[in-house]
């Protein structure tokens, strides 16, 4: 499983997909990534290992078919 953000047809791509750590320490950093692709985003790894289970925020810049970013921002629990 991994962590990815999903929306509507308006929607082209996530420029940049951050995931912090409750200390806000960058655990994860990813460009160009597809919007509503299950198989891409974060797999809930750390430099190779599993995460600790816990509270991690995370930062995405989504660019529209008009060609603005979008500023998401939001929290997510990892689960084992």
């Amino acid at each position: 499983d991994r962590f990815s953000l999903y929306g509507n047809n308006h929607l082209v791509k996530i420029i940049e997909l951050s995931i912090f750590d409750r200390l806000g320490n960058r655990v994860e950093f990813l460009t160009n990534v597809p919007i509503n692709h299950p198989s891409q985003g974060w797999d809930g790894t750390l430099k190779g290992r599993p995460a600790e289970i816990g509270v991690y925020s995370y930062y995405a810049r989504i660019v529209d078919l008009n060609g603005r970013e979008i500023e998401y921002f939001g929290s997510i629990t990892l689960l084992r």
